[in-house]
Order: structure tokens, then C-alpha cells, then sequence
């Protein structure tokens, strides 16, 4: 008997783009799924979009809920509503391959992990239709942690490229804060509260629609990035992640860098541009941890 998926969908107002995301999921050629949408409160028209595909394929269950401004807080709506085998995420604005559950299944039945994930696209959107599975690699889950934060080439910190087995997440849920950065903190946790295998494919499932103009990877410097960056700091002053609390600092190096580019030629933010250079100074010396790892740029 195969395990059942649960796919979850959090969306607001994103009729223009909600059918082509849940189209793909529904020609999934692994069938054993159920696509969960939360529909968290849009004021467009996603919800007749919604009701209508929910007529069209039974395996398709929409909720709504008043719309909180927060991504977190959508996805721990989510989460309570989990009734399968596996769980994986993916954003409204984007569409999978054809293949994307079947060989993330088999990946973590063949490796018996725990946790599966696999390489996606920001600017092709023919993926991968191949049944072969390329370029297994497993990783226990405390080895796993510096891969996927400092992983650059396998999307790693992802959310939406990871199928996880439901009884991994007691107890845990999205930092309701947060509305950016989430998404990796919570793959951090299931993976330091989790003695897995992880397993990663080079397979091209998954297709992000960076130019969509609704995606938080844009937007310039925000009070939402500000207090991600707050939270790496309180992380790691707490060493949350035990000995892989080097990687929040060279993580936290990384962003405060990133944060001064967004920042570039803008004279209001002269007093935090101050702020991110001694950040940047009290952790020079954990760049050399990140330098030592080359691997992870492979």
C-alpha cells in the first residue's frame, strides 16, 4: 500500500496564478495525495477559482481563514490539518513537475529517510520529466544542518523542495513572528529535534517564480528581514543548535552583508548600516568555517 501526501497550498489572492500551481499538482503521476489549500483571506477572486477545481478533483480540500499578515501563521493553520503519511509545502505562485512526489517517495523509501528533497528552477519552466532518480546524497540530520544553511547549489534552506514524514513535527510549528526566513528556521528545528537520514537529489521538481512580484525574496531591506536577522542573533546566543551554532554565525556574516547591499546609497538606513558592520566585525573570523566547507558550493 503506498503512503499517502499530504501537499499544502497556503495562497491569498492569487487568482491569477493558483489554477497552473494546483494543476500541477493534481497531474501528479503518484495519485496517493491530497492537496490542502488554505485560502487565507483574499479579497480577489482565488476562492471561486478554489471551489471550482475543488469540483473538478475530490482530492482537492480548501480552507479559509481570515488573513492574518503572516505566512507562519498560515502554515501552522496548515499543519494542524495534516492527516497523511508525508507532508510537503509549495507556494501558490509556482508549479511542479509531473514527477515531483513520485520520486521524492522513493527516494525516502529507498533510503529509508526521513526527510527528501530536490533542486529546482528560477528561470526554466520546462522541468525535468525523467524517471530517474540523479545523484542520491544523504546526510545524517545534525551533518545535514551546515549543508542546507550554507548549501548553495541544491536549495537547501528551501521549504518547498523538502518531503517530510509527518510524525517528525510534534511540537513544532513556524516562528509566528516571522514572515521571512521562517521557513528555514523550521527546517532547522525538525532537523536538530530528529535523529534522520536526509536525502537530496539533483532532480529539477520544482519551479519558482522569483519574478512574481508578490515574492518576499524581493522588496529591499524591511522591518520582516530586520527581525529575521534579530532572531539569528537571539539563536545564537541561545546555541539553539548545538554544535552547529558556527553555522548561525556564519549565516548571520552572510546576511548582514546582504543587508548592507539592500542598503547601498540609501541615506536612512546610515545608523543600521552601522549596525550590520559590527555584526559583520564580531564574526569575521567564522568566515573561515564557511571557506572550509567548499563542498557545499558543489
Amino acid at each position: 500500500m503506498s503512503k499517502k501526501v499530504d501537499i499544502l497550498i497556503p495562497v491569498y489572492n492569487g487568482e491569477n496564478t493558483i489554477k497552473e500551481c494546483i494543476d500541477s499538482v493534481r497531474n501528479q503521476t503518484y495519485k496517493d495525495i491530497n492537496i490542502i489549500v488554505l485560502n487565507d483571506g483574499s479579497s480577489d477572486n482565488t476562492l471561486d477559482v478554489l471551489n471550482k477545481l475543488a469540483q473538478e478533483d475530490e482530492r482537492i480540500k480548501i480552507y479559509s481563514k481570515e488573513n492574518e499578515k503572516s505566512v507562519s501563521l498560515a502554515r501552522n493553520y496548515l499543519l494542524e490539518k495534516l492527516e497523511s503519511d508525508y507532508f510537503i509545502f509549495v507556494d501558490a505562485d509556482d508549479y511542479v513537475s509531473p514527477m515531483f512526489i513520485e520520486m521524492l517517495v522513493k527516494t525516502i523509501e529507498d533510503t529509508n529517510a526521513g526527510m527528501a528533497c530536490c533542486e529546482f528552477s528560477f528561470f526554466k519552466r520546462n522541468l525535468t520529466k525523467s524517471k530517474k532518480i540523479k545523484s542520491v546524497k544523504l546526510y545524517h540530520s545534525k551533518e545535514a544542518i551546515p549543508e542546507f544553511v550554507l548549501g548553495m547549489k541544491r536549495g537547501h534552506f528551501m521549504l518547498w523542495n523538502k518531503l517530510i514524514r509527518k510524525d517528525l513535527i510534534k511540537g513544532l510549528c513556524f516562528n509566528s513572528s516571522l514572515n521571512y526566513g521562517e521557513d528555514l528556521l523550521f527546517i532547522l528545528d525538525v532537523l536538530h529535534n530528529n535523529d534522520i537520514i536526509v536525502a537530496s537529489i539533483k532532480n529539477k521538481l520544482y519551479y519558482y517564480d522569483f519574478f512574481n512580484v508578490s515574492s518576499i525574496s524581493k522588496g529591499g531591506l524591511n522591518e520582516k528581514k530586520k527581525l529575521f536577522l534579530e532572531t539569528l542573533i537571539r539563536y545564537e546566543k541561545e546555541e539553539r543548535y548545538g554544535a552547529n551554532t558556527k553555522v548561525i554565525t556564519t549565516w548571520i556574516y552572510l546576511i548582514c552583508h546582504y543587508f548592507l547591499f539592500l542598503t547601498k546609497n540609501k541615506k536612512e538606513n546610515k545608523e543600521y548600516k552601522k549596525y550590520l558592520k559590527s555584526c559583520i566585525k564580531l564574526r569575521k573570523k567564522s568566515i573561515k568555517y564557511l571557506l572550509n566547507r567548499k563542498h557545499l558550493f558543489n
